[in-house]
């Protein structure tokens, strides 16, 4: 994120792969992301893997959130070992 001189409270949603609900707290207070910001999915689908980020995006989009000019991030990991970040401006 800071490569794209993306900051954390500028995002409207982060779309996270979520291995589990304890993930996604240890992510958001280590990032410095409101928990509020994240997609939650994991209550509903469990572990979903790379599926999770296009989900997400389907839901939010459902509920309206994802309007003209919304920051979104997409964090995707791969078994723990490498990730990917896409900041998108909707």
């Amino acid at each position: 994120m800071k490569e794209q001189h993306t900051d954390p409270s500028d995002l409207g949603l982060v779309c996270l792969h979520q291995p589990s609900v304890p993930f996604v707290r240890t992510f958001c207070e280590r990032m410095g992301i409101q928990p509020d910001m994240v997609v939650p999915t994991f209550h509903r689908t469990g572990n979903m893997g790379a599926a999770t980020l296009p989900l997400q995006l389907a839901h939010v989009a459902g509920q309206g959130r994802l309007r003209p000019g919304t920051q979104v991030v997409l964090f995707g990991m791969a078994s723990g070992a490498s990730g990917g970040v896409m900041p998108i401006s909707w």
